[in-house]
């Protein structure tokens, strides 16, 4: 059984995503752009020099290629504020910014439809979700703080029975990279299946479930030869 929301659609009441998010509500109400704000796209922007190895983090789905107007991004915990959405190519050659306003409960998934204002729709469709990285932060009313969210490019559904988190990786031309759960054996990240890796070269996958279990703390590890880099990471589960 579910009830109505803002827009008239039913959310489902009690189902989760992959059936490992029992118990939460799976849309939450309407986030509507900000003024001035709105979601963009822009071809060949300038390089822009970044410190964090973590492009993006997003849940893989069913299907290989998809439609990308809407995204879904996981409140870890219950918000009224903002929602800034940025993606990226792997080559660095096309971006989208876009934020939104709204508020939602911890669990809940909510909606965001990336529909450029200027109607300047640069990314492909369908698209190929291990081809573009996607951040998604939420900030609180009155606060500067940004705090990680986990993306999904498909609709969150109760049917499946396990998922899959990405990281999407910029290792700094790095050999071998790999990521680790406490407690558990770490995971081998691939290469990126572009020629052109200027915003990341790798994808790292893990279990959802063992992000869960870990309240999201990773650590990437950078490989080169028989020298280690670990570096800490959160993602917003």
């Amino acid at each position: 059984m579910g009830v109505r929301d803002g827009r008239g659609r039913w959310r489902a009441r009690g189902a989760g995503l992959f059936a490992l998010i029992a118990g939460c509500e799976v849309l939450a109400g309407p986030f509507t752009p900000v003024a001035g704000q709105e979601y963009r796209e822009v071809a060949d922007p300038p390089t822009q020099v970044q410190g964090q190895a973590v492009v993006g983090a997003a849940l893989i789905g069913v299907q290989t290629q998809i439609g990308a107007q809407f995204l879904y991004a996981r409140a870890k915990a219950p918000f009224s504020g903002q929602v800034r959405v940025s993606l990226t190519t792997a080559d660095g050659r096309l971006r989208g910014d876009g934020v939104f306003q709204g508020e939602a409960r911890e669990g809940e998934w909510i909606e965001l439809e990336l529909k450029p204002r200027d109607g300047k729709r640069l990314r492909p469709n369908p698209l190929a979700p291990e081809r573009v990285a996607v951040s998604v932060r939420y900030v609180e009313n009155g606060s500067s703080v940004e705090h990680p969210m986990v993306a999904a490019w498909e609709v969150p559904s109760a049917s499946t029975t396990a998922a899959t988190l990405r990281l999407y990786v910029n290792s700094r031309r790095a050999p071998e990279m790999l990521v680790a759960v406490k407690g558990r054996p770490p995971e081998m990240c691939r290469r990126a299946p572009d020629k052109s890796t200027v915003r990341f070269d790798m994808l790292c996958e893990l279990p959802l479930a063992s992000v869960v279990g870990s309240k999201g703390k990773l650590t990437l590890v950078r490989r080169d030869g028989f020298e280690e880099l670990e570096q800490p990471v959160v993602v917003g589960w």
